[in-house]
């Protein structure tokens, strides 16, 4: 079944080819009315905004983050992003596909490009937000005179890599991330990877522990020190998540997105969906829907 939610691919309007572009706000602004970008869109790339003057504000996934010079959004591939683009309201933005970054073994677990930001943003000042904004003026000019060749993509994902490495050791701070680069670090990854893909079909910890070559016992142990929640709930809460962005962004009945998300009886949906988020739907619906969907997204740089 088509997603309801538009859904945006990486298109840049000058080389096809390249799997990154950079460019202000303001030119994003020009690609489309202010209210178009009130829409609910999910990009297929990552989003990197780094606000520098103005105000505003941008919501991934019912979360709305205010937006002031030094804050820094990042919109992961997926998500449902929709953000106020106001007169004044400035920012140096970074598109990129998921496969553009170099992410060799020695840093990938590091980098976590797919999470850098759990929580979707955060606000930088002082010698972190100068050499932040060194980096991302840095990835700019060069962005601004690449070609098609080789060696200028080569040197465009070297400054991203070394972009998003600062962004990673800023984040982590003095308190790095245990788990970083350890092969149980890695097999959750692969996890996560697999119920991203499954999710809808597959709700069987067995299943994905076989997938993985892992007993039921191991994959658990590994989720829950991981994440803080066992396989199943880690399962439940992707499809949670899911349920919530079709009855907000969507028209869809509640019948309908229980069929999208591989329920076989809609009152079966209602008891999971009460369970987990505490009300029905429907009620969800109705306290959270306050902007419409659909709409073509302006990141196509037509």
């Amino acid at each position: 079944m088509p997603d309801p939610i538009m859904g945006v691919e990486f298109a840049h309007p000058r080389l096809t080819s390249l799997g990154l572009e950079v460019l202000a706000l303001s030119d994003l602004r020009r690609r489309a009315s202010p209210e178009h970008f009130l829409r609910p869109q999910r990009p297929a790339f990552h989003v990197l905004l780094l606000f520098r003057a103005g105000t505003g504000w941008h919501t991934l996934d019912f979360q709305t983050l205010p937006c002031v010079p030094g804050t820094l959004v990042h919109c992961r591939p997926g998500q449902v992003q929709q953000f106020d683009i106001r007169v004044g309201l400035e920012a140096t933005v970074i598109l990129f596909r998921p496969d553009f970054p170099l992410l060799e073994p020695a840093t990938s677990e590091l980098l976590l490009v797919d999470r850098i930001l759990s929580n979707g943003g955060a606000t930088f000042s002082g010698p972190a937000l100068a050499a932040l904004s060194d980096d991302f003026e840095t990835l700019a000019r060069s962005h601004a005179r690449a070609d098609a060749s080789r060696a200028s993509t080569s040197i465009l994902q070297h400054l991203l890599q070394a972009l998003l490495l600062r962004l990673a050791v800023l984040l982590e701070g003095n308190e790095p991330n245990p788990h970083a680069g350890t092969p149980q670090h890695r097999l959750f990854r692969r996890f996560r990877q697999l119920a991203e893909a499954r999710f809808t079909d597959d709700w069987r910890v067995a299943d994905y522990a076989r997938a993985l070559a892992l007993s039921e016992k191991t994959l658990t142990r590994i989720c829950t020190s991981i994440s803080g929640k066992p396989p199943a709930r880690f399962v439940e809460a992707r499809l949670l998540l899911e349920a919530k962005r079709l009855l907000v962004h969507s028209d869809l009945s509640s019948a309908a997105v229980a069929m999208q998300l591989g329920f076989d009886e809609p009152t079966n949906f209602t008891k999971f969906f009460r369970r987990l988020a505490g009300v029905t739907p429907l009620d969800f619906r109705r306290s959270q829907r306050t902007l419409p969907g659909g709409g073509q997204s302006a990141f196509h740089g037509q």
